[in-house]
């Protein structure tokens, strides 16, 4: 049953072009970044990137994701 939740919250990240963390045009995920983000909050709002790790939130996501010039891609919403 995870692993069907996991399968539909990938579907709808990359029908949303969740997955394009780097953005084009404005469009991706880390978009509102122009550049990897120097501070972030502590909220705790997992994401699991496609290397396998759990960033606490989007911000830390997203300076993961552009500081690898958008290698790095949302998998999924929660723990990897």
């Amino acid at each position: 049953m995870e692993q069907m939740i996991k399968q539909s919250v990938c579907k709808y990240l990359e029908d949303e072009e969740v997955t394009n963390a780097a953005g084009q045009r404005g469009k991706g995920f880390c978009s509102e970044y122009s550049a990897p983000p120097q501070v972030c909050t502590m909220e705790y709002s997992p994401i699991c990137g496609t290397d396998g790790k759990t960033y606490s939130n989007k911000c830390y996501f997203c300076a993961a994701s552009l500081g690898q010039r958008g290698r790095l891609r949302a998998a999924y919403y929660g723990k990897c």
